[in-house]
């Protein structure tokens, strides 16, 4: 089985001097906070990261555990609630319609086939063991939160199921931003040294099925879908709908006018670099010259949309699905097999404060020639793993840009070091860099923006890593034009 990497290089343009401050500050800063094993939601024990948006409020994720008094429990790793304020005054709730339902943000959703072995298979949240859930650097302001397990196949035993494989995903939370990241990999390693026959899973992780909206009715209208491959799926009032304009960043979005909420997953790499989007669901790649390019949603044939969504519940649910074709799982559509890793950004938020438009939106500009990362004292690193628990390495594409973490890297140089971010289209709100071979035990003492020294707390956040010798720092600004930031590195 061979397949290909596809991978882009963005190129360079540079021009306007100037950059905007946010209109706010994250005055008082709290770190980012994890609390263990905590009952209360269903019949779930739960970890809660706590995180703080751009706006300085707190956000909430619960991640299942376990169920109480059942040891033997495989509910884990999913999101079964989430918490966020739409203003300072009013709480927005995430959760299940209905208790012990099944609705949830699911680390995984599979159909599952597998090539000359057993029937379909439609894998559960449930249908994994040997799970290992911790973080593996929790800093200050920047979390990465591991979740790791052996997903089986086929309902057999699961210690010498041969069909199953292994699944790390990390969630990853930085304090500033309003979203929060999906990173996956699917190791198909085991199986694939075994017998050689490929798997043709689809992927739809991550599944997410409760009342994102926190109106507490999970089954109602909603009122807008949209989704990208290499083109744009849109519908207009729920009526109609056309598949036409071009598109470069693949994503889903849904949305809810009356209420204000939207939902929506953006992955951090282009449609060629990495495959988002099934290939219509049997329709030969691209839906066929015979098949309109727009029409009547109730006539729609579901199984031709391109990601599942909430199609199949008539477009009257909260469920929204991610997707990849056939055959994805065990490797290849921009990823090396036996392995399919991707990252996306997740956001929940107010519709009418364009947070899945402008993330978006950000993301086509770190993939055009509008953006421009380089570094004068020190070193861009180039390139970085596929993907979590994946043991490959990719080249950076822009260079210096971390599609796993959705960071911009680079290596400290002597004392200092000295690199410049310019935006000459748009603007790029909050960017994070991860500093390489940082030589200091703490925070630095001093970072300047264009020869302005910022102070932290109001203008930046950081993170040590004393293990692995790298500083995180989130800049808390609305970057636009030419800027060059210094840090100094003891």
């Amino acid at each position: 089985m061979k397949r290909s990497i596809f991978i882009t290089t963005a190129k360079v343009a540079v021009t306007f001097n100037f950059v905007f401050c946010l209109s706010f500050c994250l005055q008082g800063q709290s770190r980012i906070t994890i609390k263990k094993n905590v009952e209360g939601v269903s019949n779930y024990i739960t970890d809660i990261v706590t995180w703080q948006d751009s706006k300085g409020l707190p956000r909430e994720v619960y991640f299942t555990r376990g169920e109480k008094n059942n040891q033997e429990s495989t509910e884990k790793g999913y999101i079964i609630k989430t918490t966020y304020y739409a203003d300072k005054s009013k709480q927005v709730v995430c959760k299940p319609e209905r208790e012990n339902n099944g609705e949830r943000m699911a680390t995984t959703g599979l159909h599952y086939i597998k090539n000359g072995k057993g029937t379909n298979y439609t894998t559960q949240a449930r249908d994994g063991y040997d799970f290992e859930i911790a973080p593996i650097f929790h800093g200050e302001n920047h979390l990465i939160y591991r979740v790791s397990f052996w997903q089986h196949g086929f309902g057999q035993d699961y210690k010498t199921d041969s069909s199953a494989f292994k699944v790390t995903v990390d969630w990853v939370f930085y304090n500033g931003l309003d979203h929060f990241l999906y990173s996956i990999t699917y190791d198909c390693s085991r199986d694939y040294k075994e017998d050689g026959v490929p798997f043709s899973n689809d992927g739809r992780s991550p599944y997410t099925s409760f009342d994102w909206d926190g109106n507490g009715i999970k089954e109602e209208p909603i009122s807008g879908v949209m989704y990208g491959t290499h083109r744009k799926f849109k519908t207009f009032g729920m009526k109609t709908w056309e598949y036409k304009e071009p598109n470069i960043i693949p994503f889903v979005w849904e949305w809810k006018e009356d209420d204000d909420r939207e939902i929506g997953y953006i992955q951090t790499e282009t449609y060629t670099q990495q495959r988002g989007g099934s290939e219509g669901w049997g329709m030969g790649g691209d839906w066929g010259e015979e098949y309109a390019d727009h029409g009547e949603l109730a006539t729609l044939d579901i199984w031709r949309m391109h990601y599942q969504m909430n199609g199949y519940q008539q477009f009257k649910d909260n469920r929204i699905t991610w997707g990849m074709p056939y055959g994805a799982v065990d490797g290849g559509y921009g990823t090396e097999p036996p392995y399919q890793c991707y990252t996306l950004a997740i956001v929940m938020d107010k519709y009418s404060e364009n947070g899945v438009k402008n993330l978006i939106t950000e993301t086509e500009l770190i993939h055009s020639d509008d953006l421009n990362f380089s570094v004068s004292s020190g070193e861009i690193v180039t390139s970085g793993i596929e993907g979590p628990g994946n043991p490959f390495m990719r080249k950076y594409s822009p260079a210096g840009y971390n599609h796993v973490l959705r960071t911009w890297e680079l290596k400290a140089g002597g004392k200092q070091s000295t690199f410049s971010f310019n935006v000459n289209k748009g603007f790029y709100k909050n960017p994070v860099f991860v500093l390489h071979n940082y030589l200091g035990n703490a925070i630095p003492t001093e970072i300047t923006l264009n020869g302005k020294k910022l102070v932290n707390q109001n203008d930046f956040l950081c993170s040590l890593d004393a293990k692995d010798k790298k500083l995180y720092c989130t800049l808390l600004k609305q970057v636009k034009g030419r800027n060059i930031i210094i840090i100094l590195n003891q």
